[in-house]
């Protein structure tokens, strides 16, 4: 019995491994693509929003501006020394900063929206817990009235942002997760803690805090 063997050619190899590379190449730009639409559109979202025009706005930290965080840093699992205050109504805008390397946010892709998310990773007492300290009176104090909107997903325990972690000296001036599942508020001013309504565990909300010097606190 007589058998043929027949094996590809270089050139016709050559022709799939091409074929093969542009597939790959046209994927991987359609995906860049696609993230940077997200990111554009979210941006578009945020600068058509009310939240500009805020009457007194005093500080504005979101992710999806191109001026939020240093160019080095907005690259997924960077840690986060600066995340620049966007306010369009103040012309010193207001940093929220931190150099201790322990105690860095990290710059994240949230895998469900495609879109930059900074991620504070800690427990309560925890001396290496994440946070972002603000300048002393960035929220009004000396028992001015104000609110803080804080758009959060929870997943344990963590502060969020403001003069330390949710414990030690600075743990008064400080807005954080501490064991439940629940935003809390020791901004100075408020003489006690302040704190959320119950919201479910790894899903984006929005948390709102009311202070107001006439009557004392609200949630």
């Amino acid at each position: 019995m007589n058998r043929r063997i027949r094996a590809f050619s270089l050139i016709e190899i050559s022709i799939v491994v091409l074929i093969i590379s542009i597939l790959a190449a046209v994927i991987m730009q359609s995906s860049r693509l696609i993230k940077e639409m997200k990111i554009t559109s979210a941006r578009n979202q945020t600068q058509t929003s009310p939240i500009p025009s805020i009457r007194s706005l005093v500080a504005w930290f979101e992710t999806t501006s191109e001026k939020s965080f240093d160019e080095s840093e907005s690259v997924s699992a960077s840690a986060i020394t600066n995340w620049y205050d966007t306010n369009p109504q103040s012309v010193a805008a207001t940093p929220a900063t931190q150099s201790i390397t322990a105690n860095k946010p990290t710059y994240m892709i949230d895998v469900g929206t495609g879109l930059p998310v900074v991620s504070f990773d800690g427990s309560g007492g925890n001396a290496t817990a994440d946070y972002l300290a603000l300048p002393d009176a960035t929220i009004p104090a000396s028992n001015s009235s104000y609110t803080v909107f804080l758009a959060t997903k929870l997943t344990g325990d963590s502060s969020i942002i403001g003069s330390g972690p949710e414990s030690g000296a600075d743990a008064y001036n400080s807005f954080g997760n501490v064991g439940t599942a629940m935003v809390n508020s020791w901004w100075s001013g408020n003489d006690t803690t302040t704190v959320s309504g119950a919201i479910t565990l790894n899903t984006f909300q929005i948390v709102s805090f009311v202070y107001d010097n006439t009557i004392g606190k609200s949630t």
